[in-house]
């Protein structure tokens, strides 16, 4: 009866154990707090496990620099740090919730933003599912710090301001009759690199 009792409790952590390796675990990575119309919200940037691959996290927020593009010998692949930020509303995701995307790039060599290509700051009030969007189309987002932690991880500490109007396509323009104004602190404090080429 013993051994039939552990057999039974042996199996079920075997169980437990294949069930967690199945079910992707969330950590915060970054906190967003702003204020977005007339209400005051909270969004995270988030890791997580891969099932069945125990090493592989994947992040929400995240750096790249592109692979060289060689034309007569002269590349014409921007070297820029492209970063991209997404956040949501809760730690583990859910489908439909509101989500924050932006875009920017960082210079190389002194991780300054750099103003070519624009900053691209979107809101998705139910998701990027939809085609449903708000733009950054009247202020600024403003990077106030980098620091590198590890040769491939950043924190970022960057602001934004201004007013968000809503789209009707990818062409961007500045829409008055549909605004949220925005106000927003980003504390990222996990940003990671992914591709092959690393930051010089």
């Amino acid at each position: 009866m013993k051994n039939v009792t552990f057999g039974l409790v042996m199996a079920s952590c075997i169980a437990g154990a294949a069930m967690a390796q199945s079910v992707p675990a969330y950590q915060e990575t970054g906190v967003i707090m702003m204020t977005l119309g007339a209400e005051e919200v909270t969004h995270y940037t988030t890791r997580n496990t891969v099932p069945g691959n125990a090493t592989r996290k994947m992040h929400t927020a995240s750096w790249l620099i592109l692979k060289p593009m060689l034309m007569g010998g002269v590349n014409i692949s921007p070297d820029d740090v492209f970063v991209t930020v997404t956040t949501r509303d809760t730690v583990p995701p859910s489908y439909g919730q509101p989500e924050l995307r932006v875009e920017f790039s960082l210079d190389p060599a002194t991780l300054d933003l750099k103003a070519d290509p624009a900053v691209n700051l979107r809101y998705y009030p139910a998701g990027s599912d939809t085609d449903v969007y708000y733009a950054l189309t009247n202020g600024r987002f403003q990077v106030e710090s980098v620091t590198r932690l590890e040769d491939d991880t950043l924190a970022i500490i960057a602001t934004a301001e201004g007013q968000m109007s809503a789209q009707q396509s990818d062409d961007i323009s500045h829409n008055p009759n549909d605004i949220l104004p925005l106000s927003a602190r980003f504390d990222l404090q996990q940003v990671v690199k992914r591709g092959s080429i690393p930051h010089p």
